[in-house]
């Protein structure tokens, strides 16, 4: 492997790094390495090919601890191609997943206003006989 040092880094610029790098758990080599390959590596993935090569990494590294140095040796040994799965799976775990709260409470409150009638016209519909549809 090749070292590389970075001159005259913006004071921001660096604690943004500094933070991120915290933020994800990484040393800020990891990170800036991380970067650089999503930056010079980025371009459009096929999902069926992207989820085959997922598939085929987690294979290859099932049963492993999940150390910041048992990534490291099983990375540097991926092929191009696993490489590129393993940086997507990165970019989807930074990118985090959102979610609308009040729609999903929204749904709750329907959900369980139907589960309420259910019930209702259970215990209607058997006499009483059967009280909840769960």
């Amino acid at each position: 492997m090749t070292n590389l040092t970075l001159k005259g880094v913006p004071r921001d610029l660096y604690a943004l790094l500094k933070r991120r790098a915290a933020e994800h758990r990484r040393s800020m080599n990891a990170e800036v390495l991380v970067l650089l390959e999503r930056g010079l590596m980025a371009h459009a993935v096929d999902p069926d090919a992207l989820l085959a090569r997922a598939d085929a990494v987690r294979e290859r590294v099932r049963g492993r601890p999940l150390t910041q140095q048992a990534i490291r040796r099983v990375t540097r040994r991926l092929d191009a191609s696993e490489r590129e799965v393993y940086l997507e799976d990165q970019r989807i775990n930074d990118r985090g997943l959102l979610i609308d709260v009040p729609l999903a409470r929204a749904g709750l409150a329907i959900v369980e206003e139907g589960l309420e009638r259910a019930n209702r016209e259970v215990a209607a519909v058997s006499g009483g006989a059967i009280s909840s549809t769960t």
